[in-house]
């Protein structure tokens, strides 16, 4: 489940710089040409979104994901070709919702005075996704450091041994990492964006239906 989540994170990240990249770049069809035409701007939206599926970005995001599902499903058992279709889905799923933020922040962009405004903003909160991860790391480590020293400290008051200090601290530390693991595993079915990590799970524990 955590390999998935470092491969959705990864692709989700990637997918963002390609926005920022992807502002200033056209459509491959532009709608207000087309608007004195017979011709539905529900079909220009979806050839430009079909479009849009052809990047470099997409195609490595494809190729490592079922890479990655083709080694889980020799290594693991044939249940694991479910996770190919899933993959597909979160990818359509992911550049949708990708090209839909695009198109509005290029409607919020013709005033040119929101334009720079809204690129910093975007490139900030592109960092700040990239670092949270060691953001969220720190704050849990540093939770977890400040209630060991708390424990040690009332260690201390009544005497205990060095040994079974040391011990303690390897209970507090794997602990730590359960207690963390299972708040992921509870946030993961939440999540619409994890949703490809908590099937790839329960897969490993031979329950096929939230794949389905």
């Amino acid at each position: 489940m955590f390999v998935w989540d470092g491969v959705t994170f990864f692709v989700l990240f990637f997918s963002l710089i390609a926005v920022l990249t992807e502002l200033q770049r056209s459509e491959s069809v532009d709608l207000t040409r087309l608007l004195h035409l017979p011709i539905s701007l529900k079909q220009v939206f979806v050839f430009n979104y079909l479009a849009s599926l052809v990047s470099l970005g997409t195609v490595l995001a494809l190729a490592v994901m079922l890479g990655l599902a083709a080694g889980l499903m020799i290594s693991h058992g044939a249940q694991f070709v479910l996770v190919m279709p899933l993959v597909v889905a979160f990818v359509f799923m992911m550049t949708a919702w990708i090209y839909y933020l695009r198109g509005w922040l290029l409607s919020l962009m013709v005033n040119p005075r929101r334009r720079r405004a809204i690129i910093m903003w975007i490139t900030l909160g592109a960092i700040l996704i990239g670092q949270s991860p060691q953001l969220l790391n720190f704050a849990w480590q540093r939770k977890a450091r400040g209630d060991r020293e708390a424990r040690q400290a009332a260690r201390k008051q009544s005497q205990t041994s060095d040994l079974r200090g040391r011990s303690s601290n390897t209970d507090d530390e794997n602990a730590y990492w359960v207690r963390l693991g299972a708040l992921a595993t509870q946030a993961h079915p939440w999540v619409p964006l994890l949703w490809l990590p908590n099937d790839a799970r329960g897969l490993t524990a031979s329950a096929i239906w939230p794949a389905l």
